[in-house]
């Protein structure tokens, strides 16, 4: 598998973790789980800029 191709695998899984943490962060009653998972997606957020912006350097 191509590098560009792996890259943009691995951001197809990430954005879905992503949206994955914010679901999870939706149905918990514990603030502190709650602001954990929200920041978690924000992380993995981040991360993925990254990635895209290396993408583009290729």
């Amino acid at each position: 598998m191509e590098t560009r191709q792996q890259v943009e695998e691995s951001i197809k899984y990430c954005r879905l973790s992503a949206k994955n943490l914010r679901s999870a962060a939706q149905t918990v009653q514990n603030a502190q789980a709650k602001n954990a998972f929200e920041e978690s997606a924000r992380k993995i957020e981040d991360c993925i800029q990254q990635c895209q912006t290396a993408l583009n350097q290729l």
